[in-house]
């Protein structure tokens, strides 16, 4: 899971115009200013840090929200000057989500049309939120933030979702306040998925800026950057993104994985070869990286981290945390009790 220095210059930039320190802000992930005008990827712990310092130094807890409002169209490159260019509301956040792992693959972003009305879910990967909750949740908002206030950028009118509904946090521990500001529609909190709920008919509204033949060239680049950033990864890396799409209390086979990714079952054994891994061996590793970044990092008890391992029991898991690490979860835990708060 990985993010464009865009994102991470988007946390950093907003903390900062929300009163934090540059500097320091910067060092919650050991990197120098300079090194955010660098085009590279960061993993999903650079941007539980970077949330992490951006709440403690700003002392706003809806931080992510405040951020996503403010975020310019050039903070996702050429993904944004598209948008500003597509004909219409609808085509700006159908191209938005096709090629939103240029930015980021820690959220997935899906639209289903319901009739009239068009929903949009917001959806961490599942080893983002079980694993930095807190992060989770302000990168949703961030992108919720950034989507509503898109749609009233692009148009220049008060476009608003009839409803938003929030997984992360409940109507009694947070002020509603700050969501009825930006959303301005109907809220629930507590709910299975975190969505937006748009009329069909609004998001017909034509885009200000619309250039049929900017939009042209601008959508045809960013498909071949999407394609290029999907050749550059090795068939390990792709299986590895698989599972972790897949992998929530279930055994993910190598069916699902060469499913996903088009290929035959022995084309993707034979291609693993050939960059000298196995699926069971991937497999293996990310139960490793996942078991002790749960361990180190949520509150989740043996019994969940084995459930969303896929472990049908948790003494199955127990026993082969030990066989990988020497000792059982609760020592290893023990070692790094949790202390991050959502």
């Amino acid at each position: 899971m990985k993010v464009s220095v865009s994102i991470i210059r988007d946390i950093i930039y907003g903390a900062v115009a929300n009163g934090a320190d540059l500097n320091s802000i910067c060092q919650a992930i050991a990197i120098e200013p300079e090194s955010l005008q660098e085009q590279k990827m960061y993993e999903v712990e650079a941007v539980h840090l970077l949330w992490q310092a951006a709440v403690e130094q700003t002392k706003d807890p809806f931080i992510g929200l405040h951020i996503g409002e403010k975020a310019h169209f050039e903070s996702i490159g050429i993904v944004g000057f598209t948008l500003q260019n597509s004909v219409n509301l609808h085509t700006a956040l159908e191209r938005g989500v096709y090629y939103n792992n240029l930015y980021s693959s820690m959220v997935s972003i899906r639209l289903q049309q319901e009739g009239h009305l068009m929903k949009v879910t917001f959806t961490p990967v599942v080893h983002f939120i079980r694993g930095f909750p807190l992060a989770a949740r302000q990168s949703v908002e961030a992108s919720m933030a950034f989507v509503v206030m898109a749609l009233r950028k692009l148009s220049g009118k008060d476009i608003h979702p009839l409803l938003a509904t929030f997984e992360f946090v409940s109507a009694r521990a947070l002020p509603v306040k700050e969501y009825e500001k930006l959303f301005n529609s109907k809220l629930v909190f507590n709910e299975q998925q975190s969505s937006l709920l748009f009329r069909i008919q609004d998001l017909q509204t034509a885009v200000l800026s619309y250039n049929k033949e900017v939009f042209k060239v601008l959508d045809q680049q960013a498909e071949v950057m999407l394609k290029a950033y999907e050749n550059k990864l090795t068939y390990t890396e792709k299986v590895k993104q698989c599972v972790v799409r897949l992998l929530e209390s279930n055994y993910v086979t190598i069916e699902q994985v060469a499913d996903e990714l088009r290929l035959s079952v022995r084309t993707l054994q034979r291609k693993l070869k050939e960059e000298g891994s196995s699926f069971l061996e991937i497999i293996d590793s990310m139960h490793i990286e996942l078991a002790i970044r749960y361990l180190k990092e949520s509150h989740l008890s043996i019994s969940q981290i084995a459930y969303l391992l896929g472990y049908a029991e948790a003494g199955v898991f127990t026993r082969a945390f030990k066989r990988w690490t020497g000792c059982n979860p609760t020592e290893y835990r023990n070692k790094y009790p949790y202390t991050h708060q959502v």
